[in-house]
């Protein structure tokens, strides 16, 4: 077994990995993580072309199949943000949109045709897509509708700030039959929001509230972060405040990473990174709990991010779960642009996952095709990938549904892989309840003693119990060599 130390300074070191590669520090949920990729998992070009082929070649999982199109552009860059992004120059977005097109073609080469598959949602991220002009914004919906079908009860989901979203850009939106609008609110607080570089005020955020209520947008939802500077339980009281005035279908309270924040000094990042772990102690001053007496569900999980859903609302909302994190089912995502990646699940018995991306689209166009398949595709083999299936469901639900797991992989899973399952049951870390496996609180007893947050205590436990003995001789050689 890794020891807590071991376990943390695994933890920097994957901190420095993400922050250079621009991902989301993602430590605590993914698996595996990106300095064990390349050493453990195959890259045969033949074989992901494949894979994309199957999944993409004819009508199958109407249902469990998503397109998200990354536009990576911002008017200022937030200073808390660890994403990649550009700032926003009209020509460089004209330029972004022609080269999507061009990705889209590429396909063809890989006789892949688009028009003749449905896609059961569709999610506009970024960087902020409301960043284009109403002009560009329709040229890029012509774009993706022109290519893609959408199923008849598909999800279409768009992301944006206050200040960047007009009344014309709505209705483009609801043109184009768009049901959610998440607005990146952050904060109720203009001196926090003048702290951090955003380009919003309150009086904007209630403003494009206001809009979007009054448009045919079906669901709204608010991102906020927790754990910036200047925030107390004053200030998380009046968050609150505005929060029921409001009532968003939905409220995703994102935690600050200040190690992957790209704009934060040295010492602003050993602050928050300190005013974090002591406020995931008390849950943000009780905050979590306020809103559950607010009328509000969570869906309990351990990522940088919680969710609340007000609980009338609950059900569709999870297909952005599914869309953006893979869990709970198996929903597998084509991506498009900048930094988006692809995942694919293959419905077998030798069940594969691969993903994609990370290609640049300001570069020469010709060999798009390589940069999906050559340069940063892998695939990932059946027993890892219910590896994976594990370590995201507890860390969402607390449970895995044992059912849709034995439907995917076409076998008794907890029979398949004791290897795996044993140890969990005998140590008393899960129970069966039914057709559930139930993450029971034991598993925060192997790291007594040590002040760690919930997120840490989560990833001591599954380090030493869900991954296999060969990533735990790894993980220690990392940690011995590596100057952390």
């Amino acid at each position: 077994m890794l020891t807590v130390d071991e376990v943390l300074k695994y933890i920097q070191y994957i901190n420095r990995i993400d922050k250079k590669s621009f991902n989301e520090v993602n430590w605590f949920w993914s698996y595996p993580q990106q300095p064990l990729i390349n050493k453990y998992l195959e890259n045969d070009r033949k074989k992901i072309i494949s894979i994309f082929q199957k999944k993409l070649g004819h009508k199958n999982d109407l249902n469990n199949l998503g397109l998200y199109v990354n536009i990576p552009f911002c008017k200022a860059k937030c200073r808390f943000c660890g994403f990649y992004s550009k700032i926003a120059i009209k020509d460089d977005i004209d330029e972004y949109i022609n080269n999507l097109e061009k990705e889209i073609n590429s396909y063809q080469k890989i006789k892949i045709d688009f028009r003749k598959i449905f896609f059961s949602s569709l999610y506009l991220g970024g960087g902020t897509p409301t960043i284009l002009s109403s002009i560009q914004l329709k040229k890029l919906l012509k774009l993706l509708f022109k290519n893609f079908n959408f199923t008849d009860n598909s999800q279409k989901i768009i992301e944006g700030t206050p200040a960047s979203l007009t009344q014309s850009k709505i209705e483009i939106l609801e043109k184009f039959k768009f049901d959610r609008f998440t607005l990146g609110v952050q904060s109720f607080n203009d001196k926090i929001l003048r702290e951090y570089n955003r380009d919003s005020s309150v009086k904007d955020i209630l403003e494009a509230y206001k809009l979007l209520r009054k448009s045919k947008i079906k669901y709204i939802n608010i991102d906020m972060m927790l754990g910036l500077k200047g925030e107390n339980e004053s200030v998380y009281n009046n968050y609150l405040k505005y929060i029921k005035k409001l009532a968003p279908d939905q409220v995703s309270f994102g935690i600050v990473l200040p190690w992957a924040s790209k704009g934060l000094s040295k010492k602003e990042k050993q602050e928050i990174d300190f005013n974090v772990r002591e406020m995931e102690l008390s849950s943000f001053f009780g905050l979590f709990n306020k809103m559950k007496s607010a009328g509000y569900q969570k869906v309990d999980n351990r990522y940088s991010h919680y969710y609340f859903f007000k609980e009338q609302k609950l059900g569709k909302k999870v297909l952005n779960y599914q869309l953006t994190r893979n869990i709970e089912g198996f929903y597998s995502v084509l991506g498009l642009g900048q930094c988006a990646q692809s995942s694919f699940f293959m419905p077998r018995g030798d069940a594969s996952f691969v993903r994609n991306g990370a290609f640049n689209l300001f570069d020469n166009n010709d060999e798009l095709l390589t940069n999906h398949f050559d340069k940063t595709a892998f695939i990932i083999p059946k027993n890892d990938v219910l590896r994976r299936h594990i370590i995201c469901n507890f860390s969402f639900f607390n449970k895995i549904k044992i059912s849709p797991m034995n439907d995917f992989f076409k076998s008794d899973v907890i029979a398949e892989f004791k290897n795996i399952f044993q140890p969990l049951l005998k140590d008393k870390m899960i129970k069966i309840d039914k057709n559930n496996l139930i993450l029971l609180d034991n598993y925060k007893k192997l790291s007594e003693g040590y002040n760690l947050t919930e997120r840490e205590r989560y990833f001591f436990f599954i380090v030493n119990y869900i991954y296999p003995p060969e990533i735990h001789q790894e993980i220690r050689d990392l940690v011995t060599k590596k100057e952390i």
